[in-house]
C-alpha cells in the first residue's frame, strides 16, 4: 500500500478545494503531508477510516504542520489529532480559518 501512497503524494492539487480520503487500510500521514505540500487552495480536509488508528506522532506532526503551512483558507478539518501534537495543532488554529473541527 505504501507504493499507492507514494504515487498519490506526488500529485499536484493546485486548484483543489477539498481533499477527502476514505480508506480502509493503514493511512500514511507522512505521505499525505507531502500531498498537502503540493496543494494551495484546500478549504476542507476530511479523512475517514473504519480501522482502529495506530499512528506515529511524528507523522501526525508533519501532517498538521503541512496543513498549517499550505492551507491558510482551511475551514473544515475532520480527523486525527494526537495528544502528542498540541503545539502543531495550536499552529494549525493560528494559521488557518478553521470553522469546523471534528475528530
Amino acid at each position: 500500500m505504501t507504493d499507492y501512497w507514494n504515487y498519490i503524494a506526488k500529485a499536484l492539487l493546485r486548484n483543489f478545494k477539498k481533499l477527502v480520503i476514505n480508506y480502509n487500510h493503514k493511512i500514511c500521514y507522512n505521505l499525505i503531508a507531502k500531498l498537502i505540500d503540493n496543494s494551495f487552495y484546500l478549504k476542507q480536509i476530511i479523512i475517514t477510516t473504519n480501522l482502529k488508528i495506530h499512528y506515529h506522532q511524528d507523522d501526525i506532526g508533519l501532517y498538521i504542520k503541512s496543513i498549517s503551512n499550505n492551507c491558510p483558507s482551511l475551514t473544515v478539518f475532520k480527523r486525527v489529532i494526537s495528544e502528542y501534537n498540541i503545539s502543531e495543532f495550536s499552529q494549525l488554529l493560528e494559521y488557518t480559518n478553521l470553522k469546523i473541527l471534528q475528530e
